[in-house]
Parts: C-alpha cells; sequence; structure tokens
C-alpha cells in the first residue's frame, strides 16, 4: 500500500525530489544483469488480457516483496547492497511503465551501483533526501553526495513494497512535484540504462550512467496514465502527464479536456508547462474532490492548441480504459 504524507513532517514523511537539471551523462559501459524480462517490446495496450498479465507478473510481484538490504548499517555508515531480487522488481517496475508507455526498457548498469548505494546510505541515515547533501550529514561521503546528484531519490519507509518505491516517482505527488521530473525521466525514450540502489526505506535511481540513446524508438506522445487498456491501481492520484517525442513542442497554449465514462470532467487543473527535464511535457491534475481514487471506465482525454515544430492546432487524442486488476 502507498504511503501518502505530507512534505512539511521531514522525519516521518515519505519523500521524493526533484533530479537537477544541470545533469550530464557520463560514459560507462552497459551491464545486463540481472535481465529485466523476457519480453523486451511494448505491451499490447489495446489488449485487456496482455495488459493484466504483464501487470501481474511484472508489477504485483514487485507489491508482494519489500526491499531487502544486505549488510547495510547505518550505526556504522556500511552502505551493504540492494538483494539482487530486490534490484529485478524494481527494474520490472520500471520497464512496466516503459513498456506500457510504448518504450524500450532499460537495463542495469551494475558499475555505477555502488555509487548510488553510497547516495541510499546518506538518505536512510537521514531519513531525507537532497540531491547535494551537507557534509554534516551522518554517513556522507563524496561518492555518494555525487551520485545523489545524478539520480532520482526517494526515502520513505521499510513498510513499501519493491513496485511502491517506483510508483512513488511515477505519481509524483506533493507540491514540489508539479513537474512530474521523475515520471518524465523514467518515461524518457532514450534512456538506455539504471543503477539501482536502496535500503529498506530509500531507492535511488542512477540516471546518468550511460550515454544516451537516441537511437531508441521515439513515440509522437508519452502520456501517463497511458492509452487503452490500464490498471486503475495505477492513476497518479489525478496528476496526469502528455509528453511529446518531438523537442520542439510548445504546450503554452494547449487546452484539455476529459470525458469520463460519458461525462465532461470540469475543474481541470493545467501546470504551467516547461521544457525540462526530458521531453516536453504538459502536467494536468484533475478535480481533488471529483476524481475518484481508483477510476473505472474510459476516460477520452483531448489535448489540443499544441504547436509541434512551429505547426500550430496539433491535438492529441487518446482514450484511457482503466480497469480493475483484482
Amino acid at each position: 500500500m502507498r504511503r501518502r504524507s505530507s512534505f512539511a513532517v521531514l522525519l516521518a514523511a515519505s519523500l521524493v525530489t526533484l533530479t537537477p537539471l544541470t545533469s550530464q551523462a557520463v560514459g560507462h559501459d552497459v551491464a545486463h544483469e540481472p535481465s529485466t524480462t523476457a519480453e523486451s517490446g511494448p505491451i499490447d495496450t489495446s489488449s485487456r488480457a496482455s495488459v493484466r498479465e504483464a501487470y501481474r507478473r511484472f508489477w504485483v510481484r514487485g507489491e508482494e516483496s519489500r526491499p531487502r538490504w544486505i549488510g547495510g548499517s547505518v550505526e556504522d555508515c556500511s552502505p551493504g547492497r540492494l538483494a539482487d531480487g530486490s534490484t529485478r522488481r524494481q527494474l520490472d517496475a520500471i520497464n512496466f511503465a516503459r513498456r506500457m508507455a510504448g518504450l524500450d526498457p532499460v537495463v542495469l548498469d551494475t558499475k555505477v551501483v555502488p555509487s548510488a548505494q553510497a547516495a541510499a546510505l546518506i538518505m536512510t541515515a537521514n531519513h531525507a533526501v537532497s540531491h547535494d547533501p551537507p557534509r554534516e550529514w551522518p554517513c556522507w561521503t563524496r561518492t555518494g553526495r555525487d551520485a545523489a546528484s545524478q539520480s532520482n531519490l526517494y526515502e520513505g519507509t521499510p513498510r513499501e513494497s519493491n513496485s511502491d518505491k517506483i510508483e512513488a516517482y511515477l505519481d509524483d505527488w506533493g507540491g514540489g512535484n508539479h513537474r512530474v521530473g521523475h515520471r518524465r525521466w523514467l518515461l524518457y525514450p532514450d534512456l538506455r540504462s539504471v543503477g539501482i540502489a536502496g535500503t529498506e526505506r530509500a531507492n535511488v535511481t542512477y540516471l546518468f550512467g550511460s550515454p544516451f540513446d537516441e537511437a531508441a524508438p521515439d513515440p509522437q506522445w508519452v502520456p501517463w496514465p497511458t492509452a487503452g487498456w490500464f490498471p486503475s491501481r495505477l492513476d497518479p492520484r489525478g496528476r496526469w502527464s502528455l509528453g511529446s517525442g518531438a523537442d520542439d513542442t510548445d504546450f503554452s497554449d494547449a487546452r484539455v479536456s476529459v470525458t469520463y465514462r460519458g461525462e465532461p470532467v470540469s475543474g481541470i487543473r493545467l501546470r504551467t508547462p516547461d521544457v525540462a527535464p526530458g521531453k516536453p511535457t504538459l502536467v494536468w491534475e484533475m478535480p481533488a474532490r471529483a476524481w475518484p481514487s481508483r477510476p473505472v471506465g474510459a476516460a477520452e482525454v483531448t489535448v489540443s492548441g499544441i504547436v509541434v515544430d512551429g505547426v500550430p492546432g496539433q491535438v492529441a487524442a487518446y482514450t484511457i480504459r482503466f480497469f480493475r486488476t483484482r
């Protein structure tokens, strides 16, 4: 079960912090162990059965286990490591989301994992997250600090599952995350590898360990929730987004309309679009009081007034078919 907490209570809250926009890719070889899944192509979201099966195999299995931290301790500042099974489940959760969006899966970059683990230790020792943790923080190291500046960061509770850690990034809830930067990095088409580290409380997903793959499939639109059949359990509390595959896309004058189960939705709040991180993305929020926590049924989305490559009047229209998975 996801834990929802206010950012105001630092020690008790589940915290996520936005990746700096100035991070640059650095060269590393990409390791392919542990493997992600036997499937590497997009999930057929036109098929409810295909989505349900993939959800059960690659998301629910991560919900059935919690992260296991081996050999680590905040008392003696030992970073330890995340168990291989936990790493695999968290990687599967990332790739489930990417494959739902029609993107290539990412592989594990083992060379950056030790650095990411040092960052996870810092977050756990301080029950806080920072891309620039100060030297005064317990268990601070330069290696951990440098990794923190290159990663998505999350610090929650030991009760959360492996999938919960990734869902926090996809939901990107909280006042400071209205640009959904974590979601945009995980769904960045050119991302080819990540380093995954953590403890029972923390996750560190290192994003810049290898160069981006500019030859990767780049869909015209990358929405979240995605078009087609979509597990109602994963609706990001109504904080929806639409990314463009084209770098020269302008959402400044975009308008959003949603019809849910045949009725127009009123009270949608558009967030001011910005061009980074990742691809140009428009974010909007469904009305908090009226929108169900687990929608079921068809939501027809139309985003108009988009400018792509200088051409105005572009429209993105798609239907999300929310369904219960259990």
